[in-house]
């Protein structure tokens, strides 16, 4: 574990926002020139709002691939536990879930592979310390591990995260 990772300080934190740290981590990867990330531009990475409907994610999956040279990351919250109540602060653990979805028909045999993307992320977004330059916070964010799902239409997997908050 890297003793003291930089801080990331991006984006802003808009009045309303439900979960400002979801734009801020958008914002890191989007700026991020590392790797396979080059790959993940403004149009590609999408953070879903919780009242998001179900039809209404699978529209913004079916734009971001059509739109995104067949490459769409999704970014959704989930929920937070306080794994040691005794502890002070508390310290949060907020779930976080990155699909992954490649249309490798659009993309071509020449693209970057799916798990080079994946991992890619999984390496950028471990142990990363994000802070929204607006915030007062820092969340340090662990991957948990990765799955591939069915989709009818596209290659798609689900990286999984955790964001720890002391509050």
């Amino acid at each position: 574990m890297p003793a003291n990772p930089p801080v990331v300080t991006t984006g802003t934190v808009e009045p309303g926002e439900i979960d400002p740290m979801l734009d801020a981590i958008r914002q890191a990867i989007i700026d991020s020139d590392t790797g396979a990330l080059v790959e993940f531009g403004e149009r590609q990475v999408v953070v879903v709002s919780p009242q998001e409907t179900e039809q209404g994610i699978d529209d913004l999956i079916k734009k971001g691939v059509a739109m995104n040279k067949g490459l769409c990351l999704l970014l959704i919250g989930g929920s937070a536990t306080n794994p040691n109540k005794e502890e002070e602060g508390p310290v949060l653990m907020l779930e976080l879930e990155a699909q992954l979805y490649v249309s490798t028909r659009i993309r071509g045999k020449a693209a970057r592979p799916i798990m080079a993307l994946i991992c890619e992320l999984a390496r950028f977004l471990h142990h990363a310390r994000i802070r929204p330059s607006s915030a007062h916070w820092t969340e340090r964010i662990y991957c948990t591990g990765f799955d591939p799902f069915p989709d009818q239409e596209y290659t798609a997997y689900s990286i999984r995260f955790e964001r720890e908050i002391t509050l």
